[in-house]
């Protein structure tokens, strides 16, 4: 459903914007840390790569609110059950990093809240009535975000 990956797009072109608006807002002296910024987004875009790598050798739907034909339990879901979502957060904070505002990190903060509601609890119920006991055990020895 096409409609609902346009509302992410559009909630993230919101939220960036706001972390930019912040930083011209509020600038925080001396916090510029425009190289450490740029390492932690290079981890979240390469995540985001690994992560996507693996959707694609499942054979799976990477699109939110799809059901899936597979659990992912393997490469960067080992670590994470969300580590795309991990990686936008780490997008974000780096971004952070590199307006060098502290004000910055509020989108990061909002995003955690957006994504729990609407997007993990959905997508964590559909796995589960889909696999049951497997995604069940999943969830118990793989962390929601690390």
């Amino acid at each position: 459903d096409l409609h609902r990956v346009d509302r992410r797009q559009r909630q993230m072109c919101i939220r960036d914007s706001l972390g930019y608006a912040a930083a011209f807002a509020a600038p925080t002296p001396d916090w510029p840390m425009p190289w450490v910024g740029a390492g932690v987004m290079a981890l979240g875009v390469g995540l985001t790569i690994w992560a996507a790598l693996s959707f694609r050798a499942a054979k799976t739907t990477i699109v939110p609110h799809q059901a899936p034909s597979s659990l992912i339990t393997t490469g960067a879901f080992a670590y994470s059950r969300n580590p795309i979502y991990l990686a936008d957060v780490l997008v974000l904070i780096g971004w952070a990093l590199i307006l060098g505002a502290g004000l910055a990190l509020l989108p990061a903060v909002f995003f955690v809240w957006i994504i729990r509601t609407r997007f993990i609890s959905p997508e964590e119920e559909r796995l589960s009535e889909a696999f049951g006991e497997t995604f069940e055990s999943y969830k118990a020895t793989v962390g929601r975000w690390i």
